[in-house]
């Protein structure tokens, strides 16, 4: 066990009853909400096709907001669409973890992608999941993708701002904060061997208006920013590939 982790574990033991109380005071009064209506799969804009698939959790299931067209997906199909003919597919359930995410990609059948697009690691974060497994699970979560999509370019996106949830107390934000970015540290590593893959922070703000009612879900304006992040991050790294290509 590294150092942070024991450090972690060790503050978490030693404020365990405020945690616990704080946890359950958390589950009580926050208001449980919906993911969002609409379609998860269709094909969108003109031009060059581009296959892309969102696999993850809550955030990529698009709770916060009523509408795919709000959610992620939405947002980031209507940014491409002036650009590109996006087939897109949208794999994701409140509550997914890595594991959760490779079991949905194992029953898939085998179909080429150009992007696929993770949002994971904030229930492995609430879990109190030990990073070794997050580790085992990513690394086996990227083989089976690799295997079934073989994707272009893959993109794991930094967990959220936990630290700065309006739903958590503290101790119970620093206390998860920390975990959330150890839990980014780990993938980034994870990711970082892989040619094809990519780990991206994405510029969130911090405003209530991006905030869920739920104050721990994104709300339309962190939805909106993410969304236009991502168009703007395969349309940038689609042109650099291409004029690679050429001088090939």
């Amino acid at each position: 066990m590294q150092v942070k982790e024991l450090l972690w574990y060790t503050c978490g033991i030693m404020l365990l009853p405020v945690l616990l109380l704080q946890g359950v005071w958390v589950r009580w009064r926050t208001p449980k909400l919906e993911e969002a209506e609409g379609e998860r799969c269709g094909v969108s804009g003109e031009g060059e096709p581009l296959e892309v698939l969102i696999l993850g959790d809550s955030a990529a299931a698009g709770v916060g907001v009523t509408h795919q067209s709000q959610a992620l997906v939405g947002q980031m199909t209507a940014a491409l669409a002036p650009h590109r003919k996006v087939s897109w597919q949208v794999m994701a359930t409140s509550g997914d973890d890595c594991r959760d995410a490779l079991t949905k990609v194992q029953q898939c059948d085998a179909s080429a992608k150009d992007w696929v697009l993770l949002s994971l690691g904030v229930n492995h974060v609430t879990r109190l999941a030990p990073l070794a497994s997050f580790d085992t699970e990513l690394r086996a979560l990227l083989e089976q993708i690799q295997l079934k999509f073989n994707p272009s370019q893959l993109v794991f996106f930094e967990l959220p701002p936990m630290h700065a949830f309006p739903a958590l107390p503290q101790p119970l934000r620093w206390w998860l904060g920390w975990r959330a970015k150890q839990v980014s540290q780990r993938a980034e590593l994870i990711m970082a061997p892989h040619p094809s893959a990519l780990f991206s922070s994405v510029p969130y703000r911090l405003e209530p208006s991006h905030i869920a009612a739920d104050g721990f879900h994104p709300g339309e304006g962190a939805y909106s920013v993410w969304g236009s992040f991502s168009a703007q991050l395969i349309l940038n790294r689609e042109g650099d590939l291409q004029s690679n290509h050429r001088q090939d």
